[in-house]
């Protein structure tokens, strides 16, 4: 054999090793967001109902009204001030998506894990969230704000 038929060999080799490296590494990554989200979205949907538990004690009144549709959706809606509105969220478990939507807002946001292997919510562009803040940020464009 030739030096090229060697080089090519060991390339041809180096890239069927890479890929399934990088096989191995994508269906890894599918099982932890599969089995760590589940819990993420739980804690969005229980961030959620505090926040209107919280402000309709505050308020003295029920400013929020918080419903589970089904595990894996949630609504809330308001008539404050004589202005009825609706949040409805969503969380495609295969997918590890979360997504709402609120008259014309909206936003949606993955389920990203890390080098590390741990877990994190981002949306748009990537930035990074957790719970409470998405709780906030839909619960926000629900009052108007």
């Amino acid at each position: 054999m030739n030096d090229w038929v060697n080089v090519m060999a060991g390339r041809i080799n180096t890239r069927r090793q890479d890929r399934q490296l990088n096989d191995a590494k994508f269906v890894e990554v599918q099982r932890i967001k599969r089995t760590k989200a589940e819990p993420l979205w739980k804690a969005v949907r229980n961030q959620v109902r505090e926040n209107c538990d919280a402000l309709n004690k505050k308020m003295g009144e029920a400013v929020l009204t918080f419903e589970i549709v089904a595990d894996f959706e949630i609504s809330v809606r308001t008539e404050l001030d004589g202005q009825r509105n609706f949040l409805h969220v969503d969380f495609d478990a295969e997918r590890c998506v979360l997504s709402w939507s609120c008259g014309k807002k909206q936003g949606k946001w993955e389920v990203i894990v890390s080098e590390d292997g741990s877990l994190t919510s981002a949306w748009g562009m990537g930035f990074p969230s957790n719970p409470a803040s998405i709780a906030n940020e839909m619960l926000t464009a629900l009052l108007g704000f």
